[in-house]
């Protein structure tokens, strides 16, 4: 495993992709759950669209002044475990795809590193209109799957083609009336399929988690410049 998918599945509280969402709102003085790791809007067809959402113990990631673990890599040819810089120097490889020993520091875990985002039980819900429409759509509040990392997906069917779509993916706590965070989102559905359109779509890589220009603030300072583009 890379350190880079590490980073990934440890569940920290920055997403690598383009942000699709406003800001979270919190709604209520509570003690959550919370919506820190966002929401992802994908599987886009004519008439559908998935939802993903995954609940927080913390509004916010853990910040810089947590440390980070260490990775070593294995060189098969000695059957010695050395960090990234040895294989560098020795192979001239800078991701060495090798098997990978992660070290946390003394009295830390994947709970409480830097940027980690612990996920939390509770309830979410999706309502989904199109934009500016009149009244909104809801799924039913459903409780996020723990063994999913507390995540959970919401299929949303029978849209419209063409359109666009604003939601709102609220969370809360099991049985509670008391909304304790909001994130709003959009999207557009495809065009049918016997019909072509213009599609406006960005493509990024290497957005690894230890390259952030605007850590805190968004991961990095293209994001803002990018959905000012307008993808679909």
């Amino acid at each position: 495993m890379k350190r880079r998918k590490f980073i990934y599945q440890a569940s920290l509280g920055f997403g690598s992709l383009l942000p699709v969402i406003k800001k979270a709102k919190a709604l209520a003085i509570n003690n959550g759950p919370f919506l820190a790791t966002g929401i992802k809007i994908g599987e886009v067809t004519a008439s559908s669209a998935i939802i993903w959402s995954r609940l927080t113990l913390s509004a916010k990631p853990i910040g810089q002044e947590a440390k980070v673990p260490a990775f070593l890599y294995l060189d098969e040819s000695v059957n010695e475990w050395h960090p990234v810089n040895y294989f560098k120097e020795k192979y001239k490889q800078d991701r060495p795809n090798k098997k990978v020993k992660v070290i946390f520091p003394e009295g830390y875990t994947v709970d409480n590193i830097e940027g980690a985002v612990p996920g939390s039980k509770g309830e979410t819900r999706v309502l989904y209109r199109k934009l500016k429409a009149g009244k909104w759509n809801e799924t039913k509040w459903t409780s996020v799957n723990a063994e999913a990392d507390f995540s959970v997906q919401f299929a949303l069917s029978d849209l419209s083609p063409a359109s666009n779509y604003e939601i709102q993916v609220e969370a809360r706590s099991i049985g509670s009336v008391i909304i304790a965070e909001r994130i709003n989102g959009n999207f557009r559905t495809a065009a049918e399929a016997q019909k072509n359109a213009d599609v406006h779509f960005m493509v990024t890589t290497c957005h690894e988690y230890d390259h952030q220009d605007a850590p805190g603030n968004g991961g990095f300072k293209i994001y803002p410049h990018m959905l000012t583009l307008d993808p679909d």
